[in-house]
């Protein structure tokens, strides 16, 4: 659930968008999440929650919590 533009909570917890507020592609987004995560945050990106391993067509968006 979104709270706002800019923040999301996912499993009770609360992240902030880290990637472009209009998305990014998969490759940059799939980046980004390996950088947050290299330096200790937990990282949601979007994705269909009924069929998991397909992704959303066009842009994702990547939230991060420390």
């Amino acid at each position: 659930m979104c709270i706002s533009e800019t923040t999301c909570e996912y499993d009770g917890e609360i992240y902030k968008i880290v990637s472009d507020l209009l998305g990014a592609s998969s490759d940059e987004a799939d980046a980004l999440k390996r950088e947050y995560e290299a330096k200790g945050y937990k990282v949601h990106v979007d994705h269909d929650e009924i069929y998991p391993d397909v992704h959303p067509k066009g842009a994702y968006f990547v939230y991060a919590k420390k």
